[in-house]
Order: C-alpha cells, then structure tokens, then sequence
C-alpha cells in the first residue's frame, strides 16, 4: 500500500456499491461469523423454480451476487463485477436433523470474499418435506435479514413472474446509535490510535491464504452442538402475544429466555469473555 496516495470514492472500482464500515468488516476474515437460518418447506420443490428464484432475489437485495475488491489503501469495497453464480447445493434428505450435519459441514468451507458471494444455498432435499439453509457471512447480514431474504425467495418461488423491487442494502454504522462521550470509550480510543501508529510502522494485511489457514485451525478445535426445540402453534402465539404486550421483539424475549436457563443451570457467565449464539 502506497502510504502518500490520497483516498479516492473508490471510483476506480469496477461494479463498485459502497465500502465496507469498519463494524461490517470486522467479520470479513472471523471463522466463526457465519449466520445461519433454516426453512423447512412442505411439499415438493423443484431445483431449477428454486434457483430461478434465488436469482431474482438476487437481483432485489445486490449482495447476494456481490465480492470484495480491496483498492490501494485496502479499503474493501462491494462489488459486482464479473461475481459468479450464488450457489445452491442439493442434498438428499435422510432425517429430520440432517440439516444440522448440513450447517456443520458449511462452516468447515472458508468463504472466498474477492471470488464469489459471502452467501451459500443447501436444500435438504425429500418429495415430501425439505429444508432450505440459508449460510451467510454476518459481513453482509444478520439473523433477521437471513430470515426476510428466505420469506423473499419463498414468494418468488410461488410468483416467478413476480417484479422485483432492487433494495440498496444499509451501511450498518447508519442503523447503530450514535456513540456517547465516555471515559472508557475515550481510553479504548487513545489506545486504538497507539497501536494503528504502530501498526503503520510495518503494516501487514490478512490475505485469503491467511485466513484459510486460520479458518482450519478453528474448526480443527472447535465443536458444537444444538438443542432442538419445537413450539406447537399455540404456543407460538402465545409467545408473540406476549412480545407485543410487553413491547419486544421475540428475539429479544427467546435470548433472554437462553440466557435465564444458562444461568439457572451453569450459573453466571465466565468473567473471562468469550461468545455465545
């Protein structure tokens, strides 16, 4: 990187959208920042009215079919010039968890962001019932936004004819609340300056054959497990009925439900840090 060259608005980019905010790109190179969501879809679905689908919604929400180009300064931006297909892989369904082992299998494949989409498709596939996993770089979305982009596909699967609307994605420092003055904020400040002077001095940026190597090393150790848990209709309503009553969203209330049964059964969490999804 050329230190003496004055940043550009990226210009020069070609296919360019926006470049990544530093909240957005402090998942781009993290092996364990993959968002997941899971479908389950009654009934037959044909492979090709599936991927016709994924392409038009492709089209409504840009980043699905987007890469990352790093320019000189190493700012990354969004692009999609020259970004090849989404990929929809199929699996034959063989149990009603198989799309576990599915997820468990995608999360040991590295994403490559300046090749292809930070998104994959797996449907778990039967005649009669299937599943739709939607893995996904939290880079580029949340759990939510997995959620509305399955509900997207699910309506253009119905409609194929359906127009589709193109929705400019959100920088997410513009959805975070403004940051307020304090003294550990202004001590973690003076630090960051520190070290990014430092780091200056000799700068050394991660590259895909980096992260691959770190990627492996994670999954190589790590290992994880879920409880499955199912609410019968009723008590689905129930459940949003009281969110609304109590003004939050179920995520909210589910998390904290979590985080209750955590502490009844383990106790506090850990002063040592760490993460739990």
């Amino acid at each position: 990187m050329n230190q003496t060259k004055q940043k550009t608005n990226g210009t020069e980019i070609p296919g360019r959208m926006r470049c990544l905010s530093n909240s957005e790109r402090l998942w781009l190179w993290s092996p364990a920042a993959n968002v997941v969501v899971a479908a389950r879809i009654i009934g037959d679905v044909s492979e090709t009215g599936l991927m016709t689908a994924i392409n038009a919604v492709r089209r409504m929400h840009p980043l699905l079919g987007a890469k990352v180009i790093f320019d000189d300064h190493h700012d990354a931006w969004l692009s999609t010039d020259k970004v090849p297909e989404t990929a929809l892989r199929i699996a034959p369904r063989s149990s009603e968890t198989q799309w576990f082992e599915e997820i468990r299998h995608e999360n040991r494949i590295p994403f490559e962001p300046e090749i292809r989409p930070m998104i994959r498709f797996v449907l778990v596939y039967s005649p009669q019932v299937s599943e739709l996993v939607v893995f996904a770089s939290h880079s580029i979305c949340d759990g939510d936004a997995l959620a509305i982009l399955i509900r997207d596909i699910l309506v253009c699967y119905a409609n194929p004819t359906k127009e589709v609307q193109v929705l400019q994605p959100l920088n997410l420092e513009d959805c975070l609340p403004k940051e307020k003055f304090s003294l550990a904020g202004l001590i973690a400040k003076i630090f960051i300056t520190h070290y990014n002077r430092q780091w200056k001095e000799g700068p050394y940026y991660f590259t895909q054959a980096d992260f691959n190597e770190i990627h492996k090393a994670y999954w190589d150790r790590t290992q994880y497990n879920i409880a499955l848990i199912q609410l019968e209709p009723e008590e689905t309503s129930v459940l949003a009925a009281k969110c609304r009553e109590n003004g939050v969203t179920i995520t909210s209330a589910s998390t904290a439900a979590f985080l209750a049964a955590y502490r009844i059964s383990l106790g506090r969490f850990p002063r040592t840090g760490g993460s739990y999804g």
